[in-house]
């Protein structure tokens, strides 16, 4: 950002706003005063991208719902967010069928597609894992996102789920709270 005049030359310019900001649409205001004391304010659309991220690792046995959260770090400038996502590893088709309640686009399918975000910071593949009665070894389905648009691709672009024959721990959570 610059500013000159014809008396001065170069004028500086100075953020009326915050200097760090966090991911969404933002106006900024830049002001501009020469030495005589003549003000210009001038109003820039700063645009800035959340990352988009992948959940951690998980394991499942056969015969399961799976979740896997696509999320963004912040806000969106513009939605809808769309993240296009393939599946690989060691599945095929007969291991896994994408379900009704994933968010994703019209013509997304089983190996490919586009996960959707209307707003908010938050979607999610869901996979059925069919139950083939097979005695097999541990499988991978591995879910990578690319090329987002009103996002960029975060660290964690990659998700991996084991699938297994053998019995899963349960997962255990405890809380506490005091009154008072």
């Amino acid at each position: 950002i610059s500013a000159s005049d014809n008396v001065n030359g170069s004028i500086a310019v100075v953020n009326q706003g915050k200097s760090h900001l966090p991911s969404g649409r933002h106006l900024v205001n830049w002001l501009a005063e020469d030495s005589a004391g003549n003000r210009t304010i001038a109003t820039q659309i700063i645009n800035i991208n959340p990352q988009a991220r992948l959940s951690k690792t998980q394991s499942s046995s056969e015969g399961n719902l799976i979740k896997v959260n696509v999320t963004l770090s912040g806000n969106a400038p513009a939605y809808p967010v769309l993240i296009p996502y393939t599946i690989g590893g060691s599945v095929d088709l007969a291991d896994y069928a994408l379900a009704n309640s994933a968010d994703v686009t019209e013509g997304s399918s089983e190996t490919e597609g586009t996960v959707i975000i209307e707003d908010g910071l938050k979607a999610a593949l869901v996979f059925e894992i069919s139950d083939d009665q097979l005695a097999e070894n541990d499988e991978q389905l591995i879910v990578t996102l690319s090329n987002p648009v009103n996002a960029v691709l975060g660290v964690n672009a990659q998700h991996l789920v084991t699938i297994t024959e053998t019995n899963i721990a349960p997962r255990l959570s405890l809380s506490a709270e005091q009154n008072g």
